[in-house]
């Protein structure tokens, strides 16, 4: 498929005797799909998934079930952002012609050619990407050649996607946790010594806490997802606090907030800022079908 081309007709003139005459106008035949169609609901939503070789530590699965980063817009102008669990969500309004813009540039009109398709080359090492429009969705993996309509649309995200979260507002709402409990054995280790150990807040309930999954151990997604659960209020914001000190860390190692009680009992908290449209188990649903067909580029 060609790549999709935007046609504008532009007309400048001089504004003579106080008539206002520049104009910049679709031509006919033009469609704009309308994100903000007031509505609550979602409009766009775009996350990056976490996938290639299993990686360590396994609990990081849970906190991406929505996307490693994601991109979520409803029918207020309204936009959610998280670029990654450690730096925290952002919330903010799309503004002025923003939201017809990006859907200009993703090509939100041309989509019914993709919906329940998996597209590019699958691979092994790689993580595929979803895109939806609240009710259908497709995805598409990194490996696009040929695929020039993919490309852009790829394209357009990530920038539109970094964009917005510099200028969004933090957010200061739920967190969704889970945290996992080092073994005696493993806590004394060369990988665990190096962590920046931090106290225990206040009010963090280490019943919650589920061993640590080592390395051989199975896999199982959805058991990882009912081991979480809500932090609210103060407690919340403590643990954003600390996150941040924390800030970005080099490494698989890097991805939970490492705690160690004053028992010597050490923890993995692993943290995401709560986001509009999940479900009692903190997924968001991106539309039909289940499951994408893979579709390689012919």
């Amino acid at each position: 498929m060609k790549a999709h081309r935007i046609h504008w007709v532009t007309t400048f003139c001089l504004a003579i005797a106080g008539i206002r005459c520049a104009s910049t106008e679709p031509m006919d035949g033009d469609s704009v799909t309308s994100l903000c169609d007031g509505s609550g609901r979602l409009r766009f939503g775009q996350k990056d998934n976490l996938g290639g070789e299993l990686a360590q530590p396994y609990e990081q699965y849970a906190m991406a079930q929505n996307g490693v980063t994601t991109l979520l817009i409803d029918g207020r102008c309204r936009y959610w952002v998280n670029r990654s669990n450690l730096e925290g969500g952002v919330a903010g309004v799309l503004i002025g012609e923003e939201a017809d813009d990006f859907a200009r540039s993703v090509l939100m009109d041309d989509w019914k050619d993709f919906y329940g398709k998996l597209l590019g080359t699958a691979c092994a090492d790689c993580a595929s990407s979803e895109l939806t429009n609240g009710e259908r969705r497709f995805g598409y993996w990194p490996a696009l050649d040929g695929l020039e309509d993919i490309e852009t649309i790829a394209e357009a995200v990530r920038d539109f996607k970094n964009d917005l979260f510099e200028r969004g507002s933090p957010l200061t709402g739920d967190l969704r946790c889970h945290l996992s409990q080092l073994s005696g054995a493993e806590a004394g280790t060369e990988d665990w010594e190096t962590q920046p150990w931090q106290a225990v807040p206040e009010g963090l309930d280490l019943s919650l806490a589920r061993p640590h999954r080592a390395v051989d151990a199975p896999f199982d997604m959805a058991a990882l997802i009912a081991e979480t659960f809500l932090v609210k209020g103060a407690l919340a914001g403590t643990l954003r606090s600390l996150r941040a000190s924390l800030g970005e860390r080099a490494g698989v190692y890097s991805s939970f907030i490492p705690l160690e009680h004053e028992d010597g009992r050490r923890f993995l908290l692993f943290t995401r800022d709560v986001l509009p449209f999940e479900d009692p188990d903190g997924t968001i649903d991106f539309g039909s079908p289940d499951d994408l067909i893979s579709t390689p580029q012919s």
